[in-house]
């Protein structure tokens, strides 16, 4: 559970950061990745709740989560990797703000001189690829971890002769009064 929310945190922090920089005319616009990768940080808020939901599963809903990490896994690379194949197409809704002009990728492909790639949507793409081996490894060894206990499943059924103010007394003298008799 912590490589995943090591994932996610990695996710998380490229999100935060300058993905590029591009150059219109004389001005210099840097593109974080909370632009040019929206998604991530949603993603990976979702991976850390499949962690706190993995602390409860048993192991058939272990191995459902598991898989449910590998896919949104999936899904940062997907938009890593969107991202990284147009950083201008990417970039529009910062290119419209700083410019003031609305359209596509189009408009401002003629405008931007150039464009430089930094390290975060990179490190993104690895987050995606990390957490998507996670969840598959937790798929696969999953059912050899240790259930999470029997107070968050209901196994006592009551009984015809069940008295709830015996079961009290019982409990308030130390014994168990779902142990049945000794």
């Amino acid at each position: 559970m912590a490589a995943i929310i090591a994932t996610a945190g990695l996710a998380a922090l490229s999100w935060s950061q300058t993905w590029y920089r591009l150059q219109l005319a004389d001005s210099e616009h840097p593109i974080g990745g909370d632009v040019a990768g929206g998604a991530l940080l949603p993603l990976a808020l979702a991976s850390l709740c499949v962690v706190l939901a993995l602390g409860l599963a048993g192991a058939v809903f272990r191995a459902i989560l598991a898989v449910l990490d590998s896919l949104l896994g999936v899904c940062v690379i997907v938009v890593t990797a969107w991202s990284l194949s147009d950083p201008v197409r990417a970039s529009v809704p910062a290119l419209v703000n700083a410019t003031g002009f609305s359209g596509d990728a189009d408009v401002f492909r003629d405008q931007v001189t150039s464009s430089v790639v930094t390290i975060w949507p990179w490190v993104g793409l690895v987050a995606g690829v990390l957490m998507t081996l996670t969840g598959l490894a937790i798929a696969v060894t999953g059912r050899g971890w240790p259930l999470s206990g029997s107070r968050y499943t209901r196994t006592r059924t009551a009984s015809p002769d069940s008295d709830p103010v015996r079961d009290w007394d019982a409990l308030s003298e130390g014994d168990d009064p779902t142990a049945g008799p000794r």
